[in-house]
């Protein structure tokens, strides 16, 4: 995986921070399980690389980030493939799962904790320019984009 392509940008007033990864090619986790622990090590220190280069070449975008970031966050993981298959939207989270370690232990998020993270909401699709795409924005409430009355359900399922 090539990362010389690779930007972040923010936009300040609604606290919304995009991560670019173009030519990026997520594993599932289907395969992941399958591989060697040496290879699927490798993979993850991939993504641990390319973040902190993001870290150096972004030092003042990541700094504003930090100071004006607001949690929980929606984390919108935009997967384009040129592949003939697809990955279904829970290969997509869990593919992206070391992404956003290599966020956490980069310094762009304190932890991925539920406190940090409301909720990923992935989407895949075919397309001539391969790549991930990340995006961090503010959920404004815990549970993100679910609903009140469905947070209401599952609070009273002890009753």
């Amino acid at each position: 995986m090539d990362g010389r392509k690779d930007r972040i940008s923010l936009e300040s007033t609604s606290r919304v921070l995009t991560i670019c990864f173009p030519g990026a090619k997520l594993v599932s986790l289907n395969t992941m399980l399958r591989v060697h622990d040496a290879k699927a090590t490798r993979l993850k220190n991939t993504w641990l690389k390319r973040v902190e280069a993001l870290r150096y070449t972004y030092k003042a975008v990541l700094e504003e980030w930090i100071a004006i970031a607001t949690y929980p966050l929606l984390v919108e993981e935009v997967y384009i493939t040129g592949e003939s298959s697809l990955l279904d939207p829970e290969s997509v989270t869990a593919a992206c799962k070391p992404v956003i370690d290599a966020l956490v232990s980069n310094g762009f998020l304190p932890d991925d904790d539920p406190s940090h993270i409301a909720h990923p909401l992935p989407y895949t699709s075919r397309g001539e320019s391969p790549g991930l795409v990340i995006c961090l924005r503010p959920a404004g409430r815990p549970w993100g984009l679910i609903e009140d009355a469905t947070i209401q359900v599952a609070s009273s399922l002890g009753r």
